[in-house]
């Protein structure tokens, strides 16, 4: 004798009465993995004087947007190729979305401009892997 199993409705939740029931979409059974991400930066400073300043005002605006530095500075070696940039900083944020609030934020504004007037940057922001359990 074959049985069947009838699964019940699952009624809007928008239906007076019917809170009780959940909608348990496979995406909602497994948790969101958040992964990292990462600015890099390649650097060549034109004028230091200023840039120093850029040095002061930027580590607080990144703080402030959860992200800290992985790298900062030279000497850089090159181990294969013709990549010889003179100064690299690598920044970690919780999320690629936290990295483009800082990169936007106007905490980071005044540091960006002195940047821009005393170096030139090649900057990327690439996301990590998750992490390993």
């Amino acid at each position: 004798m074959e049985t069947a199993s009838v699964l019940p409705r699952r009624p809007h939740l928008a239906t007076p009465g019917l809170s009780q029931y959940r909608d348990l979409t496979p995406a909602s059974l497994h948790p969101v993995t958040i992964m990292p991400a990462y600015v890099v930066v390649q650097v060549s400073v034109n004028d230091p004087a200023p840039y120093e300043r850029y040095k002061l005002l930027a580590p607080p605006s990144i703080t402030k947007h959860g992200g800290r530095y992985l790298v900062r500075g030279s000497p850089v070696e090159t181990l294969e190729g013709t990549w010889h940039p003179s100064r690299f900083v690598i920044l970690e944020f919780p999320t690629a979305a936290a990295a483009r609030t800082w990169w936007n934020s106007e905490h980071y504004k005044p540091a960006k401009a002195i940047r821009h007037a005393s170096a030139d940057t090649e900057m990327i922001l690439v996301e990590g892997i998750a992490p390993i359990p």
